[in-house]
């Protein structure tokens, strides 16, 4: 277990690795290297999106090379890394620094019942809409209602047989009261709420409250869409919000909202996305490590970061400072989401279950099986990724 104290006199050269950001993190490593003289941080890009960076890491972490002395880490990796025993146990770190941050991204740092990384930046889904062609809802029904009302209306979310489909999956079944795994890792995925969540997908594919395109489409590809012109509703990320600003279909027409309830008596739950700061085993400087990981959590730097770059704080002060309000006019919907968001599955084996989630479900969505045939076979999926770790 790192002791937080290693950091005094922190000296050298410390690399932050990651993947291809376009320029986020390199902010991190400009911003701390400003900030004083006795560390000297280097940022390397392992691969250009978050799947490659994963190998990149994993084949690193496993040989035990040393080139990276802290790593950006997916929040989903963390429950892998630390089961191989490749990063250090940061329990007393995240002490340190546990009133300033949002409990729920403190969580997504957890396994085994201890911390394996420090929170450094968040994510958490949004609903953006069209106030020309339909206005914010209340819960999920009332959304589908109005898309399906006019076919201009529908709403266009990422539904491909990939990650995507997995968090937006999640996002409902969550809001539903469902869940895939329980607190001891047992498949609890064949449930009435999975059942229900499903067949309410389904049904609005069919009616046309969801664009059937969607069933094409990643995040990018549903947000280019929408831009374009298309559809009432956009679930996607914080990014789209720039992005739509941009764009002359929809930049004047554009508004954002966490989430819409399930129904009266559940409360949206959203799934969080981000990043930690994890440290590997044999990383040649453990204070220098430190030293970086301070720094990115500290209040002034989230906010630096979440102005010029939108990646989104975790400390929870932040959200309330008046530049990022002035600079961020949806910070409080995102503030909202994230502290109602929760994690995806803890679990060694994290990309087979969201494998065996995405496939399972697109089976039943796109009509390929049918809403028990999809359960029963992604239970058997999940369990078969477990019983082989």
């Amino acid at each position: 277990m790192i002791d937080p104290s290693v950091a005094d006199g922190a000296k050298g050269d410390v690399a932050l690795c990651g993947n291809n950001d376009n320029g986020a993190f390199g902010l991190l490593v400009k911003s701390f290297n400003e900030s004083q003289s006795a560390v000297t941080a280097t940022y390397t890009a392992l691969g250009p999106n978050s799947s490659e960076t994963r190998q990149q890491a994993i084949q690193r972490l496993d040989s035990g090379n040393d080139d990276c002395d802290i790593y950006v880490a997916d929040v989903v990796w963390t429950a892998e890394w630390a089961a191989q025993g490749w990063i250090l146990d940061q329990s007393e770190l995240v002490k340190e620094h546990a009133d300033e941050l949002i409990p729920s991204v403190v969580d997504s740092t957890t396994y085994d019942g201890r911390n394996w990384a420090t929170p450094y930046f968040t994510n958490a889904g949004l609903l953006f809409y069209r106030d020309d062609r339909v206005s914010k809802p209340d819960t999920l029904q009332d959304l589908y209602d109005q898309a399906a009302s006019n076919k201009d209306n529908a709403m266009l979310i990422a539904l491909a047989p990939k990650e995507g489909l997995t968090t937006n999956f999640l996002e409902i079944l969550y809001s539903a009261g469902g869940a895939v795994l329980d607190d001891q890792g047992n498949v609890v995925v064949d449930s009435d709420e999975t059942r229900a969540v499903l067949d309410l997908m389904k049904g609005a594919l069919d009616s046309g409250a969801i664009d059937r395109a969607s069933l094409t489409y990643d995040d990018g590809a549903a947000r280019t869409a929408f831009e374009s012109g298309v559809g009432g509703f956009l679930r996607n990320w914080p990014n789209a919000y720039s992005s739509g600003l941009q764009a002359p279909a929809v930049q004047d027409v554009l508004k954002v909202t966490p989430a819409p309830a399930f129904d009266k008596d559940h409360p949206a739950q959203g799934v969080l996305g981000g990043g930690n700061l994890a440290i590997p085993v044999n990383t040649k400087n453990l204070a220098g490590a430190v030293a970086l990981l301070n720094y990115a959590v500290s209040p002034e730097f989230q906010a630096q970061q979440f102005i010029q770059t939108a990646y989104a704080p975790v400390v929870d002060s932040v959200y309330d400072e008046a530049d990022v309000q002035a600079a961020i006019p949806f910070a409080d919907q995102l503030h909202s989401a994230v502290e109602n968001a929760k994690s995806r599955p803890k679990s060694p084996v994290y990309a087979e279950i969201s494998a065996a989630i995405y496939n399972n479900v697109y089976a039943a969505l796109s009509g390929q099986s049918s809403t028990d045939d999809a359960i029963k076979k992604m239970v058997t999926d999940i369990q078969t990724a477990q019983d082989a770790f």
